[in-house]
């Protein structure tokens, strides 16, 4: 309910354009209910060696119609990680992408980017949302939102879509800003095949994590 509210808060300029992604249905999905213990109940059911769920009617997986179907996004188009995609892009193009995308220079990146000891290359979704959102309020109080506001808060709540219900997370890594240029292309990424993968990805690495923890109990009971 988060994302609905803070789209309400945002000129018809920026809900347009996050409309022109096709993205927005993925925010709007956001507000559908789910039963967790029955979620939790297929997830433990998974085994990721056949990317199958292993149930008393037989095995079952979730395909690219069944993603197109749960979460209305397209999944035609070509691959979010496409051959051109840097997998870890050099600072001077972080750089040069948050300056085009955010309208933020060298500095304002390096402050908001969380290097830390593990030189991660990311950005907190929260931070996003407190710099960016708001761009209705600023024109009831006769403030002026220029072009470049609108641009950047659109941009940024698009990398809150791909960080917090795309890819599911609190943070959103600095790759993804270049899934952002050209503007007018987003919406011929297919975001629904993007979901489906990340989904049976993060599945995958549960059921190895919960065999390991099975493995690792027994070698203690044997001990």
């Amino acid at each position: 309910m988060v994302a609905i509210e803070s789209t309400v808060g945002e000129v018809e300029e920026v809900i347009g354009l996050v409309k022109s992604t096709g993205l927005l249905i993925a925010v709007e999905n956001l507000v559908v209910g789910y039963n967790k213990p029955f979620v939790s109940a297929f997830a433990e059911r998974f085994y990721g060696e056949t990317n199958t769920f292993y149930l008393l009617v037989g095995e079952m997986t979730i395909n690219s119609n069944d993603a197109k179907l749960i979460t209305e996004l397209s999944i035609e188009g070509k691959s979010a990680n496409h051959k051109n995609y840097g997998q870890e892009l050099e600072r001077d193009k972080i750089y040069a992408f948050t300056k085009n995308v955010l309208q933020w220079d060298e500095e304002a990146t390096k402050s908001e980017m969380l290097v830390g000891k593990a030189k991660q290359r990311i950005f907190h979704l929260a931070g996003l949302r407190y710099q960016f959102m708001g761009t209705k309020n600023l024109r009831a109080q006769g403030k002026e939102v220029t072009k470049e506001r609108i641009f950047a808060s659109t941009n940024a709540y698009v990398l809150y879509i791909l960080g917090s219900v795309i890819f599911h997370s609190a943070r959103a890594s600095t790759n993804f800003i270049q899934l952002l240029q050209p503007f007018d292309k987003i919406h011929e990424y297919s975001w629904g095949s993007a979901i489906l993968a990340h989904s049976l990805n993060e599945l995958r690495k549960d059921s190895r994590d919960r065999r390991n923890q099975i493995g690792g109990n027994m070698a203690h009971l044997q001990v």
